[in-house]
């Protein structure tokens, strides 16, 4: 836990807060009604940004401020995680399993961000870590389990999946459970849907929405199957030197009767990182295209559990069961200590500032980018009276030129393009800028990003 904590709080203001993130603290820092209200109008369960709210009432909304609760998370990650690998090894492998999951450089990213990635990761290993005491100690901590259960589908909707998946492992295994336990069973996932309630009906009253207004996110393709495996590895080195330390460690040993006697544990861990990959690839090639190795960030451990219980299973007790560590080499290798997000709002915001002046209009396109720049602009308009605050400024978010707050006092318009023509193909905006004014100068930034400055026609 303090190793989680050494690699990421020396780079948690590194880099700009950028993408959804603008998203998260906007909504943390309105009302708790109104948050509530809005929400559940979207595709967002409410939890993340309610606790969000929360911490930044104590910490602010700089960047440490709003990241850090997502790293508090990634810390609390490593204890279920290192009970789950010492209950079915030792104390030695548990910590190789640990040590591993620190160094992904997925994990090491989404525990710096402040999305709700980190939270529902924390959750579902504590889940995890209740149904392995379920099956194998007939062990049913059911307060917990209802709670955790409740808080997931209430930190994701991506949460029901997951609850799906409990669901059918428990059949699998419902001979073995007692019934004493199988109504406490019962009382846990009565629990849950009780207090998970009022987001269950906010999801399934948005559930006929989630694809009604398309998205940019491109279809997966099976070339796509070994990219993403890629990136949970770190890199393509990472995969093959880990795939292939397995088949080594086999090879050396060849120790068939391990693997026979322990099977069922390996299929645990095959079961809760191959059946969800399964499933979430084809439900982005079928139903709806997502961010796959984002929804499937909380599969990361089970994959790295397979893979350090296969080599355990093989060296056990062999006296180069220290070289396993090994495994550990090409992640902390590979990991981005400082992530790059590939954005630079606070450049932008920086270079709006220096060509700015009395009776400049400033607009966003699209809409949508306007969270991110005005965090870096002013943050404190962040919050309760966000678009009075623009107004008064002349900025506005815009989809076509009328939205911009322009009078005849303007004299110079700055103009902030988010891959505007990309995802909105045949606007004018451009156009109507340049039949407004002449343009003085032009500044362009990762992600697509470029900022023009248009000086009236004197006509």
């Amino acid at each position: 836990m303090l190793l989680q904590l050494a690699v990421c709080l020396p780079f948690i203001s590194s880099f700009p807060v950028a993408l959804d993130e603008p998203f998260s603290i906007y909504w943390s820092q309105q009302d708790m009604g109104g948050m509530l209200d809005e929400l559940a109008k979207g595709n967002n369960a409410p939890l993340h940004f309610i606790l969000l709210k929360g911490w930044t009432s104590v910490f602010g909304i700089s960047p440490f401020g709003v990241r850090s609760l997502s790293l508090f998370f990634g810390v609390l990650s490593i204890y279920p995680l290192y009970k789950i690998a010492k209950l079915l090894m030792t104390k030695q492998w548990a910590v190789l399993v640990g040590g591993m999951f620190i160094f992904s450089k997925l994990a090491h990213f989404h525990f710096m961000e402040a999305r709700m990635y980190g939270l529902f990761v924390m959750i579902f290993l504590f889940i995890l870590y209740d149904l392995l005491l379920i099956w194998k100690k007939n062990k049913v901590v059911w307060w917990r389990l209802g709670l955790l259960n409740a808080a997931l589908f209430a930190t994701h909707y991506l949460g029901a999946v997951v609850i799906g998946f409990e669901l059918l492992f428990l059949l699998i295994i419902i001979r073995g459970i007692g019934k004493s336990n199988l109504f406490k069973l019962v009382a846990a996932y009565l629990i849950s849907l009780l207090l998970a309630l009022p987001f269950i009906i906010d999801f399934f009253s948005r559930l006929g929405d989630f694809n009604a207004n398309g998205t940019w996110v491109e279809i997966p393709a099976y070339a796509d199957i070994p990219i993403v495996l890629f990136k949970f590895f770190n890199n393509p080195f990472g995969f093959i030197f880990l795939v292939g330390l397995v088949l080594v460690s086999f090879l050396i040993t060849r120790n068939t009767s391990a693997i026979k006697e322990k099977k069922v544990n390996l299929l645990f861990f095959l079961y809760w990182s191959a059946l969800p990959f399964t499933f979430f690839f084809y439900f982005s090639r079928l139903k709806q295209p997502i961010f796959l190795e984002r929804y499937m960030l909380f599969i990361i451990p089970g994959i790295l559990l397979l893979i350090v219980y296969w080599v355990f299973l093989q060296w056990e007790r062999k006296k180069i069961s220290w070289f396993s560590y090994a495994l550990i080499i090409p992640l902390a290798a590979a990991v981005q200590f400082k992530p790059d997000n590939n954005r630079e709002p606070d450049l932008a915001a920086d270079y709006v500032k220096s060509l700015e002046s009395e009776n400049t209009a400033i607009a966003i396109f699209p809409m949508y980018y306007g969270l991110t720049f005005i965090y870096h602009y002013n943050p404190e308009w962040i919050g309760e009276g966000f678009y009075e605050n623009l107004t008064a400024a002349n900025i506005s978010s815009i989809y076509s030129f009328e939205d911009i707050l322009i009078n005849s006092e303007t004299e110079q318009l700055i103009l902030l393009d988010s891959n505007g023509s990309e995802f909105y193909p045949g606007n004018t905006v451009m156009q109507d800028c340049l039949d407004w004014g002449r343009m003085k100068n032009q500044g362009t930034f990762a992600g697509g990003l470029n900022i023009y400055q248009f000086e009236r026609n004197e006509n």
